[in-house]
């Protein structure tokens, strides 16, 4: 029988989990490293859907998150879909409309946000991390960086005011639905 991606690295977490499977800026990634990652990433991209046969957009450069991307594809039996680092997003927008992805992830560098022909931002909201880690939700799609920390701010105010047993941001950002965040942002100060 053929080794599949996903089952020789789990060979090679079960032969030797703290040998270095590959090094990235002077950093080494262990096996059980990149299967860790790979894993958690798996569990959140199934939280958001993502099952056999989905397809998943990876639009980033070549780097250790695309390599876990990988990995965490071939888990779930979805389709790991690479798309060309030198397209912006509104440049791919046909292909993914062809594609019809399940998820996208990408380095938020290739977004290209720009509003009047100025930088902006893209907002994405309630990641979280280590045991917390789900995949982000889009807050603001494109903002002016004059423009984002009055928005921000009404954010954290509404946080404060109304967050449950002390939670944490992250779980007040996880508690509530896009559209509500949204609409603390937009809130105007009484």
């Amino acid at each position: 029988m053929k080794m599949t991606p996903a089952g020789a690295l789990m060979h090679q977490v079960q032969t030797r989990p703290k040998s270095a499977a590959f090094v990235f800026h002077e950093e080494g990634w262990t096996y059980e490293r990149l299967a860790v990652e790979a894993e958690s990433l798996a569990r959140g991209m199934a939280v958001r859907g993502v099952g056999p046969g989905d397809r998943v957009a990876l639009h980033m450069m070549n780097r250790p998150e695309m390599l876990v991307a990988y990995y965490a594809c071939f888990k779930l039996g979805a389709i790991a879909a690479p798309l060309r680092t030198a397209f912006k997003f509104t440049e791919l927008a046909p292909i993914l409309q062809r594609l019809k992805p399940a998820l996208y992830i990408g380095d938020i560098g290739l977004m290209g946000a720009k509003i009047g022909g100025q930088e902006g931002y893209q907002v994405l909201i309630g990641g979280g991390a280590d045991n917390d880690q789900r995949l982000a939700r889009e807050l603001i799609s494109a903002i002016r960086f004059r423009d984002l920390a009055p928005k921000l701010e009404r954010l954290l105010e509404a946080c404060v005011a109304s967050r449950e047993n002390n939670e944490t941001f992250l779980d007040f950002t996880q508690r509530h639905d896009i559209a509500t965040l949204q609409s603390f942002c937009n809130q105007e100060n009484a």
